[in-house]
């Protein structure tokens, strides 16, 4: 099947056009308790079109200078939770991760997602950065865990995966809904992919397991590998899913399992 991502090129002027990372408070870095959250000023950067809609999707490699501290600090100080209000239909558990991670986005990565996505993290209205980990058994899946979904409805929100495992438990892919042609949700057009929700949602008729691929309601159009320490930026409104490989086991440590730090924003 012939994916519809642009060829990938690097992006000189993203990076010349990044703040110089200022100092945080130590209270804001955890450093104080032994760890280095510290980001890398360098990081490499890519944008991929994908679709018909042609819409940005920001990789993002190397962000973190000390991954590994990140992993450490989730397993040793993190305490994650199955409450359904933090999940947010995620199939898995949850924590909410330290404010330093979203400051030194905003430093490093601010100026080159403002031209991306015409999108500034500093006024953002709405924010949240988590832990996760996918742990849920493929036949235990909800039903709308089972298709592909979005994350918000518009162009002012903006959601990131930040890969924090080496093992392969799967990447995140992009969909088209067949019978709509619809990629990306907005106001005029949410109700038109509800109704054509394969069975109306009804489970017998949406099928069993994380989707990975395509089938006769929503196409493939687009993905993204898990590499560790990769970040992966998107408009919420993108209809995807975690290509979530369930046969290599979802093991619910943090050290072990599918890891990630997602963040999700909105601006005015």
């Amino acid at each position: 099947m012939r994916l519809s991502f642009s060829k990938p090129k690097r992006q000189p002027n993203l990076r010349a056009k990044q703040r110089e990372p200022r100092s945080l408070p130590r209270s804001a870095t955890a450093t104080a308790a032994g760890y280095d959250l510290s980001f890398s000023a360098e990081p490499e950067i890519v944008v991929r079109n994908v679709g018909r809609s042609k819409s940005p999707v920001m990789i993002v490699d190397g962000l973190l200078a000390n991954p590994k501290e990140w992993v450490r600090y989730a397993e040793e100080q993190i305490e994650f939770s199955s409450d359904p209000e933090l999940l947010a239909h995620y199939p898995g558990v949850r924590a909410l991760a330290p404010d330093v991670y979203l400051e030194q986005l905003t430093n490093v990565l601010g100026l080159a997602i403002a031209d991306t996505f015409d999108f500034r993290i500093e006024r953002s209205i709405e924010s949240q950065t988590m832990f996760s980990v996918t742990t849920t058994d493929p036949n235990e899946l909800t039903v709308m865990q089972r298709v592909p979904h979005y994350d918000g409805v518009g162009s002012n929100a903006l959601a990131a995966v930040h890969y924090l495992f080496e093992e392969d438990y799967g990447g995140t892919a992009f969909y088209r809904q067949v019978p709509t042609g619809i990629e990306v949700i907005d106001s005029g057009n949410v109700d038109d992919y509800k109704n054509c929700l394969p069975g109306d949602g009804r489970e017998e008729a949406v099928g069993g397991g994380y989707f990975v691929s395509s089938n006769e309601n929503f196409r493939q159009i687009g993905k993204v590998r898990a590499k560790f320490n990769r970040l992966m930026i998107y408009r919420g409104q993108l209809l995807h899913s975690g290509m979530v490989n369930a046969d290599a086991g979802l093991p619910s440590q943090p050290g072990r399992g599918r890891l990630t730090l997602n963040c999700f924003m909105r601006q005015a």
